[in-house]
């Protein structure tokens, strides 16, 4: 990646399409979406120390309801916003903008609802949201099966929550699950 063009095909980064890959800091990245000319990414795999995935709380505070909280140092989201974010570099950290991160809870309902409250292309966005520079996937946008193998692989964050004391995540097969956010799991930064 070069500025926000495709250093292979000189085309636009926001003309590709999702599900395609390409290095951003060094790191294998997918493209999740392109909405209003932004282009989002998520890590190819979900973090690694020392070649192992590392898996962090969602939240280690419990007493709390579970929402992606860029500004709560036991939320994710502030680990996210901060030391993965200044572990990159500054170069890098320019081309990422502030992004909408909705956060509408889905507990056996629709994926949609995690964005949306209205059905439709043009649907009503969810008020539940947050504004950050990194983000993690919601529900319905997790290319489930990106591993090569399932030994290569383990339980990672979503941001959408399933209840007011457990959060979504995707399983090693590939489904979608929910977990404790106490709980250890993988983490996929997502970024526009």
């Amino acid at each position: 990646l070069s500025g926000d063009t495709s250093a292979a095909t000189n085309d636009l980064l926001n003309t590709r399409k999702s599900g395609e890959y390409v290095t951003f800091d060094g790191g294998s990245y997918r493209i999740v979406d392109v909405e209003d000319s932004t282009t989002q990414l998520v890590s190819s795999e979900p973090l690694k120390v020392s070649g192992s995935f590392t898996g962090k709380a969602f939240d280690s505070n419990s007493t709390t309801t579970v929402l992606y909280t860029p500004t709560s140092s036991t939320n994710i989201g502030y680990y996210l916003n901060n030391d993965w974010y200044n572990s990159i570099s500054s170069t890098y950290q320019a081309m990422i903008t502030d992004g909408t991160w909705y956060l509408g809870t889905v507990g056996y309902a629709t994926y949609s609802l995690s964005k949306c409250t209205t059905a439709g292309i043009n649907c009503t966005k969810n008020a539940t949201n947050v504004t950050a520079k990194v983000g993690l996937l919601r529900l319905g946008e997790e290319l489930s099966g990106q591993f090569n193998t399932y030994s290569n692989n383990t339980i990672y964050w979503l941001l959408t929550p399933y209840s007011a004391s457990y959060v979504r995540d995707v399983d090693y097969d590939g489904n979608a699950s929910n977990y404790s956010p106490t709980s250890a799991c993988g983490v996929r930064p997502s970024i526009n």
